[in-house]
């Protein structure tokens, strides 16, 4: 499993996951949870692309945390600038 990390402009970006079903959840600065999506299975070693949209989140940094199986935790920072 990874994730891509980024410096944000706009109103969308995507997390790039590999490794198949995982839980990918955002969290802003202060721990606060602003949106979990389940992510699907892919081929096995595919890159999943996970559209989010973020037109109504605040400019600033947030958190990527992607879980697999519960054993495998990954996470990233990304800034959003509007």
């Amino acid at each position: 499993m990874s994730l891509s990390r980024q410096l944000l402009r706009g109103n969308r970006f995507s997390v790039f996951t590999t490794g198949g079903e995982c839980e990918v959840s955002i969290f802003d600065v202060t721990g606060r949870k602003v949106t979990k999506l389940e992510v699907e299975q892919g081929k096995f070693g595919a890159t999943v692309e996970t559209p989010i949209q973020c037109n109504n989140w605040s400019a600033g940094v947030y958190f990527v945390r992607a879980v697999h199986d519960e054993s495998a935790i990954r996470t990233a920072k990304v800034v959003l600038l509007k």
